[in-house]
């Protein structure tokens, strides 16, 4: 059984997340554009608390992926190779992966236009590719 390394596989993941920078381009954007950003008491707000005091809630990243890969974590394993149309896992639940067994895996494909993605794994996709 072949295993991927994990922090290769994290890496590969979170280069998905384009959500993050977006988040931080948003917080910059705000803090240039307003002169004092304060909370309670003359507090200056952190990064965190200002798209929250505008109610802005940030959720956790998906990840959505296809391909023949068993992840594991430390409560189970779940095969998602039968998921013929893609999975998706929060960005929380791959940071806490153990093992991932890529055997039958020998290209990485990573696209990052959802629309382009579906496209793909309806049209394209090979059996030993794994798109992300």
């Amino acid at each position: 059984m072949r295993l991927v390394r994990i922090g290769r596989l994290r890496n590969a993941l979170s280069a998905c997340n384009v959500l993050e920078t977006a988040s931080d381009l948003k917080v910059s954007t705000g803090r240039n554009y307003c002169e004092s950003l304060e909370g309670g008491e003359g507090k200056e707000l952190t990064d965190t608390q200002l798209p929250e005091s505008a109610d802005i809630v940030k959720n956790p990243a998906a990840i959505e992926f296809c391909g023949a890969i068993r992840l594991s974590w430390e409560s189970g394993s779940i095969d998602y190779s039968i998921m013929g149309d893609g999975a998706t896992i929060l960005a929380p639940a791959s940071e806490n992966i153990k093992n991932a067994d890529v055997t039958q895996i020998r290209r990485m494909v990573r696209i990052e236009n959802r629309t382009s993605y579906y496209e793909y794994i309806c049209n394209e996709q090979k059996a030993d590719e794994l798109v992300l």
